[in-house]
């Protein structure tokens, strides 16, 4: 993997992945990178001091900045058992919904690890995901 730097990220673009409701205390939205999608940005609206709090992730955990991110982004992403079995089944191709019988937990895990991308309630791995099938068969 090349080595990605602060100044890379200059030219990156962030995207609206999910909008959260907190009820009266806070909003929230998770923006995800378009050309590193293991990167996103969790803003999080406090709704009575009126504050924001950003955190940066990367393959879903909590980076401490975008420096710590990028550095993150510089190591290839560990995938369990669970995952490369739901990769291994994951479709080519954007196919009609497959949302019954879903395992979400494991779905996200690896969208923020680049793996899969979703469009419309539908998924397709991504050449990331055929890596680390590839890997995972390897060892």
């Amino acid at each position: 993997m090349s080595g990605l730097t602060e100044n890379d990220a200059k030219s990156w673009h962030l995207k609206e992945a999910a909008h959260y409701n907190g009820g009266a205390a806070f909003f929230a939205y998770l923006h995800r990178c378009v050309e590193q999608p293991r990167l996103s940005r969790f803003d999080r609206y406090d709704r009575k001091t009126k504050s924001v709090t950003s955190t940066w992730k990367v393959d879903g955990a909590d980076r401490l900045s975008l420096r710590d991110a990028i550095d993150a982004l510089n190591t290839p992403p560990v995938f369990t058992a669970e995952e490369l079995a739901f990769l291994r089944d994951a479709p080519n191709d954007f196919e009609p919904e497959r949302r019954n019988g879903l395992d979400y937990k494991v779905a996200d895990g690896v969208r923020n690890k680049g793996a899969i991308e979703f469009e419309n309630g539908r998924f397709r791995i991504t050449d990331l995901g055929r890596a680390a099938i590839k890997q995972g068969d390897a060892t």
